[in-house]
């Protein structure tokens, strides 16, 4: 079956303000037929439930376009990940911050490049996201997963770490780099 025009896909497929949507240049929106000046605009959540090894399903935004057979949809990340090994059991929450202000969580809008692949082209909203446990109140030791929006840290990052007992503690890197999308 021969398109009409271009669809696309989002990862989770939901509806409503919490998670992504498709939207066109002209406002038309989400389950529509969109034309290639498609944009996709999706809602990263600043608070992210965490499970040991993974990031959860509503952390990990992806994106598809159908090719040009009408059959085939390859969804791609369309953000990156930093992760985070955790040997003690007693944090409630990590929260992560660019020390330049950088936008982490909110609406992020991504278009395809020529090779298919979804590319952000705007980040607004929230300076900061944070890490919770998926079930309990304490994080079990293991490897965690913040996802971000491809961002370069110009001035590094900090992590504040809240215990079970609501007391700080903060890691600051004044080393820039980039999180690339994954």
């Amino acid at each position: 079956v021969a398109l009409a025009s271009d669809y696309y896909a989002v990862y989770p497929d939901m509806s409503g303000d919490r998670y992504p949507y498709v939207k066109k240049a002209d406002g038309t929106g989400y389950g529509h037929d969109m034309s290639s000046d498609a944009t996709l605009s999706m809602v990263l959540q600043s608070s992210q439930p965490s499970s040991v090894g993974a990031s959860t399903k509503f952390n990990a935004l992806a994106a598809g376009k159908v090719e040009e057979d009408g059959k085939t949809l390859h969804m791609k990340n369309v953000c990156g990940l930093i992760s985070l090994n955790r040997t003690d059991s007693d944090i409630t929450s990590v929260t992560l911050y660019g020390n330049s202000g950088e936008k982490l969580a909110g609406k992020i809008t991504a278009a395809f490049d020529r090779q298919g692949i979804p590319v952000v082209t705007s980040a607004e909203g929230s300076n900061m996201v944070r890490i919770v446990p998926l079930k309990g109140s304490t994080f079990a030791p293991g490897t965690y997963y913040f996802c971000i929006p491809p961002t370069e840290f110009e001035k590094g990052l900090t992590l504040l770490f809240t215990n079970s007992s609501s007391q700080f503690a903060t890691l600051v890197s004044n080393d820039s780099f980039v999180v690339k999308r994954s």
